[in-house]
């Protein structure tokens, strides 16, 4: 099973900290330094600032992780409550004319309703099953 690409290439692991919850707390205190980090593309740019922050948290605290908007302390958007209701959106944006066939795609047109998520792999967790099921690619 993936731990982490330091053991994978057999180098030492990086001591990252043991729980999500410290991790956070961690950000928490860049920020708290002036560092604007406000979504996964600023926590790209400035996690190196601590040695003990894993380039990607979401992989480091799994089992724990919700999503972006939890780690970075944000306030969370109104979602569909249900992986179905999403499912029913993207049908609406399909009839629409929108062409939603692959990640990407969706990716590309989430945005056109406002309830959406950009992942719904991890909004939706406890019921999704695969992309290739949101996008009614599974018979």
């Amino acid at each position: 099973e993936w731990i982490n690409s330091f053991v994978f290439f057999g180098k030492e692991s990086k001591d990252f900290y043991k729980t999500l919850k410290e991790c956070k707390e961690a950000v928490e205190r860049l920020i708290a330094k002036g560092f604007k980090i406000e979504s996964y593309l600023d926590y790209v740019k400035y996690y190196k600032k601590d040695l003990r922050l894993p380039s990607n948290p979401q992989y480091t605290y799994k089992s724990e992780w919700i999503s972006w908007l939890d780690f970075l302390g944000k306030e969370s958007k109104d979602f569909y409550k249900t992986l179905k209701e999403c499912k029913e959106a993207v049908e609406r944006l399909r009839a629409k004319g929108f062409i939603i066939e692959s990640v990407s795609s969706y990716r590309k047109h989430y945005k056109e309703d406002t309830k959406l998520t950009a992942n719904p792999d991890t909004t939706y967790k406890s019921e999704w099953i695969s992309w290739p099921d949101f996008l009614g690619k599974v018979k």
